[in-house]
């Protein structure tokens, strides 16, 4: 895999049908090593071929139009993802899968981690409060817009593609917070910077606008919810999170420091 997030599949699998899955995880930027989830193709049960070492999961059945598919692990956050594999032009087309490390993650040192416990108003455990993180700085930034981007457009072309990766979701922010929006890159097209998205725009983006990456995960049945950031390359930061369930809601700025584990406390969802 290069900076761009790129596989040359030819020299990987000979095979030539049905789905390749290509993990990345979210805290390293690389292949998994100590985990390849398991793959599951909803209505079609196979056996998957693996190659650990670039983190490729190859399913030899794949129809093509919709499909669903389901990732489990013991140290990444289970993820379902609907797909349409019906414009596909591959014969074995790939789907890059962004894994956000769960609680469990075994991260070692000099990782940037924050660490929260969700609590509702009489201090007891909440699971599956949603934890939503993004950089706020733009030295964190993946990418900006080189020009005017159209409402209900779904290709893009930006500046700084390295810090792009395909399958990731990033954040368009927008002046007008009620503008900004979250979108899925699908493809990245070196030949002119280009990038297509999952789904077409909700807003018009203007030329400049600045992608951030996002994080989102859920507390488990503990209330214990971990958010595992990549390298900046930047001593300090500052990232916005937002904590909600159902109608609840927090929202703060948190300083970060890069390459420490930061305990945030308890933090109380309540009316």
């Amino acid at each position: 895999m290069n900076g761009n997030g790129e596989t040359r599949l030819e020299s990987t699998f000979s095979l030539r049908a049905g789905l390749v899955v290509r993990f990345v995880d979210r805290c390293t930027m690389k292949p998994p090593v100590r985990d390849i989830p398991q793959v599951e193709l909803e209505g079609y049960p196979q056996r998957a071929i693996r190659k650990a070492d670039e983190g490729l999961v190859l399913l030899l059945k794949a129809p093509r139009g919709p499909v669903r598919l389901h990732i489990r692990s013991s140290i990444y956050l289970p993820e379902t993802m609907e797909l349409d594999l019906s414009a596909a032009q591959d014969e074995c087309p790939t789907v890059t899968v962004p894994l956000t490390p769960s609680p469990a993650y075994p991260a070692g040192a000099g990782v940037t981690v924050l660490r929260a416990s969700i609590r509702d108003k009489d201090h007891r455990p909440l699971a599956g409060a949603r934890l939503r993180v993004r950089p706020i700085d733009e030295v964190c930034m993946s990418a900006r817009l080189v020009e005017d981007a159209a409402k209900g457009r779904d290709y893009v072309k930006v500046t700084g593609r390295p810090g792009l990766y395909e399958g990731f979701p990033y954040f368009f922010y927008h002046k007008d917070a009620k503008k900004q929006e979250l979108c899925r890159i699908m493809r990245l097209h070196p030949e002119d910077r280009g990038a297509s998205l999952a789904n077409p725009l909700a807003f018009a983006q203007t030329r400049g606008t600045v992608l951030f990456p996002e994080f989102v995960v859920f507390s488990n049945e503990r209330g214990e919810a971990a958010v595992f950031l990549p390298s900046f390359r930047v001593r300090c930061f500052s990232v916005r999170m937002e904590v909600s369930l159902n109608s609840l809601n927090f929202v703060q700025e948190v300083n970060v420091e890069e390459g420490a584990a930061q305990f945030l406390g308890n933090i109380v969802l309540s009316n």
